[in-house]
């Protein structure tokens, strides 16, 4: 974590130091010589002597390498095959989609394929990053439905299979900030996902807006 991360520490900043000659990051910010005029505060100093000393920074007692990276790239794929699976299920549902609730949901389910896509590629590239290969695999079988309450149910259960995986990988994040930053916007993205199928499944299954529209002139 960057608040337990340590600088060596230089001979402008101030002594209390660790045998190894490094010095917690919140005694070095109270007087870092290398804050460029921002505010001397914690995240000033952390960032403006990351750029400035990349070799200085580290992590207390030897704890660089706590994540552990196949295991991420592993979680990470699994959420990759997912958003695979989502991409086409949501592709089929728009197609497949009947009556006036065409007008209602195959845009939604249109769009909803193209986000499933494109959290697909943004994870691959993470995995690229950590030095794997990302899955070409599809997280399960591909259902599909002629009935819109069907494809709803089947939509939001391959949402929750998919939030189940994003926190998993979560867990194994640990010292990643920014992998770990990444995943819980995306936690938070497939939770608003799981509201939204939950309130348009509850609209089809209590008829709160009807499929069909009959009118009579008057």
């Amino acid at each position: 974590m960057l608040q337990e991360a340590y600088i060596q520490v230089d001979a402008m900043l101030p002594s209390s130091i660790d045998p190894d000659g490094y010095m917690p990051f919140d005694e070095a910010a109270l007087s870092c010589p290398y804050t460029g005029g921002l505010q001397r505060r914690l995240s000033a100093c952390i960032f403006e002597v990351a750029s400035l000393y990349p070799d200085y920074l580290r992590t207390p007692h030897g704890m660089e390498d706590r994540m552990d990276t196949p295991r991420v790239i592993d979680a990470l794929n699994k959420v990759v095959a997912l958003e695979n699976a989502a991409m086409l299920q949501y592709k089929q549902h728009a197609l497949l989609v009947r009556s006036l609730w065409r007008r209602v949901f195959a845009e939604f389910f249109s769009s909803e394929s193209h986000s499933a896509l494109d959290h697909a590629r943004k994870f691959g590239q993470k995995i690229v990053a950590l030095g794997g290969v990302p899955t070409v695999e599809v997280g399960g079988t591909v259902r599909q439905s002629l009935k819109v309450e069907e494809m709803l149910r089947q939509d939001l259960d391959l949402e929750r299979q998919a939030m189940q995986a994003y926190v998993a990988a979560h867990t194994l994040a640990q010292d990643d900030v920014a992998l770990r930053n990444m995943l819980e916007d995306q936690i938070e993205q497939e939770q608003r996902d799981i509201e939204e199928l939950e309130l348009y499944l509850d609209m089809v299954r209590t008829g709160a807006v009807a499929p069909e529209v009959n009118l009579r002139v008057v």
